[in-house]
């Protein structure tokens, strides 16, 4: 019992060192593997990778949702359910909620008070990716809703962001 009991104490005091070892814990570990997964071809030519800083941006949730909605009023137009002036109004709501979120990404500069974005919201954290050749990047990666799994590279998320102007346009 006294060696299960030391074995219990050790385990525990190496997975706390691990932890503390990452300010970013689970979700800024996972974030640095999945940038050096995403260049496989380059990882002989890593010095470093380290995770850097965690931060609260928009997802692109609210924009499946958006996005349908804008194919509906589409249809409800050309099928002359309702007028123009009204089809541009909910694409104009749509083309906001891209704005959205291309501001959080860009600038952070959506107030997080806002109830219509409050389970949108994504960890995501910037990874330091140093070159041997000193060349230094800092990708960010965007996390799933648990915060812990990476999901995508931001150059990924912000070329999906495009599509959405076509769905928000006649």
């Amino acid at each position: 019992m006294k060696y299960l009991f030391v074995f219990f104490t050790i385990a525990v005091m190496a997975s706390c060192n691990n932890i503390s070892n990452n300010p970013f814990g689970q979700g800024g570990k996972n974030a640095a593997q999945f940038v050096k997964e995403q260049v496989p071809e380059q990882r002989d030519n890593i010095a470093s990778i380290e995770t850097i800083a965690e931060d609260s941006l928009l997802s692109d949730i609210g924009l499946t949702f958006a996005s349908i909605r804008a194919e509906r009023i589409k249809v409800a137009f050309f099928e002359g359910s309702i007028s123009r002036d009204e089809a541009d109004r909910v694409l104009d709501s749509c083309k906001a909620e891209l704005m959205a979120v291309e501001q959080s990404w860009k600038y952070g500069a959506v107030s997080k008070k806002i109830k219509k974005y409050e389970y949108q919201w994504r960890k995501v954290y910037t990874v330091r990716v140093t070159m041997k050749s000193g060349e230094i990047k800092e990708p960010r990666v965007l996390m799933d809703q648990d915060g812990i799994t990476p999901r995508m590279l931001e150059s990924d998320f912000v070329l999906g962001l495009l599509k959405y102007n076509t769905y928000f346009n006649f």
